[in-house]
């Protein structure tokens, strides 16, 4: 039985305060949000014919729509459809509690996978993910953004045990965990190569690079490939088939936005503020230090964080793997606009797959600040 200090005790009472509130948000308020809206009348449509296989519905019954996504957020509307007594594809309170009962997982598994000595700033992160000011209107929302931080988080832990214990089905469960990760959102498929990346990295660090000494890490690597393949390979086999090349992209393969003589691409990069490249560098790979209002001061603490850590030489692998994804993301920010790849840098939303670990690492940078005063 876990124990807890006062001072966690207290963090959990405002944590409970903080996901209550989230809970009577998601409940109260109309579903306005473009993706969450279009989810919801998606899965309306498919819970009445009751075949998955007219997914994705563009052309389906006249119906227009981008969702280009593996089907797993869908496919929770599609069932809370089903639990109602009689065919009301109007209702949506039981989908409204998918975003935040998430939120509820994530945390529970922050602080059950933490050590003891590490259980405050589990606490604290969950606190401060949920409190992030995109991430809190997202979830009090209904937005389906938690769902890629969680099952990221969820993977990550994953790996985690893996490196604590490397064993073939800890590796196969890896591979699960991400193939699941991977079937949420298109973006989500960075994942496997980051975490599978991580694991390498951490292995590299602890024997050196020798090959006789990382077969045995490559073929963990190998198996959580065939794993996670196993779960979400036939929908990007299939989406492949269906949309080509355009499977990544909304705005291409679409009449109107394809449309050359709208140049809808400028125009976004106009009002989102990355047309040109000091404003993709400010506005898109420094978003998470510069736009406050969104990201409050996480980035900046999560910076701290990685400093205190390395000072004190408090590393541990868990906070290895979650500096390294946080790294990943600056990373794949600064190949964006090296590419000009603006599907990264214009949609802040994105930011929230990663700001798990953001959440904790901005914590560790507190850490000096309350460990005294977690004595039991």
């Amino acid at each position: 039985m876990r124990s807890f200090s006062k001072l966690d005790r207290l963090l959990l009472g405002l944590l409970a305060l903080v996901l209550l509130s989230l809970f009577a948000l998601a409940i109260s308020l109309p579903l306005y949000g473009h993706d969450i809206a279009e989810h919801s009348k998606s899965a309306a449509i498919i819970a009445q014919a009751k075949d998955f296989s007219v997914y994705p519905l563009h052309g389906y019954k006249g119906v227009f729509t981008q969702a280009k996504h593996p089907p797993t957020v869908i496919g929770l509307w599609v069932w809370q459809y089903f639990f109602y007594l009689r065919d009301s594809y109007d209702q949506t309170l039981l989908g409204k509690l998918i975003s935040p009962s998430v939120a509820l997982l994530t945390c529970l598994a922050l602080i059950g996978f933490a050590e003891k000595r590490r259980q405050t700033l589990a606490i604290l992160g969950s606190i401060v993910l949920l409190c992030t000011p995109l991430m809190y209107t997202n979830v009090a929302s209904s937005h389906v953004d938690i769902n890629r931080g969680a099952t990221y988080l969820g993977a990550a832990l994953w790996l985690l045990l893996c490196l604590r214990s490397p064993s073939w089905p800890l590796a196969i469960m890896t591979g699960l965990a991400i193939g699941l990760a991977a079937r949420v959102h298109l973006s989500s498929l960075v994942i496997g190569p980051l975490l599978a990346t991580s694991y390498l990295a951490i292995a590299v660090f602890r024997k050196g690079f020798k090959w006789s000494a990382l077969k045995s890490d490559v073929a963990i690597c190998s198996l959580m490939a065939l794993a996670a393949l196993a779960v979400c390979g036939f929908d990007y086999v299939r989406m492949l088939y269906i949309y080509g090349k355009n499977v990544v992209s909304t705005e291409e393969g679409f009449s109107v936005v394809a449309n050359s003589g709208i140049n809808y691409r400028a125009y976004v990069e106009i009002v989102r503020n990355i047309h040109g490249i000091p404003q993709k560098i400010f506005n898109g790979l420094l978003k998470g230090f510069t736009d406050i209002e969104l990201m409050g001061l996480t980035y900046w603490l999560a910076l701290v964080g990685v400093l205190v850590l390395a000072i004190r030489r408090r590393f541990d692998t868990q906070l290895a793997v979650f500096m390294l994804q946080f790294l990943f993301f600056l990373i794949l920010l600064a190949l964006a606009v090296l590419f000009s790849f603006d599907l990264l840098l214009k949609n802040s939303r994105y930011y929230l797959m990663f700001q798990p670990f953001v959440a904790v690492l901005a914590c560790a940078a507190l850490e000096p600040l309350y460990e005294k005063n977690t004595e039991i």
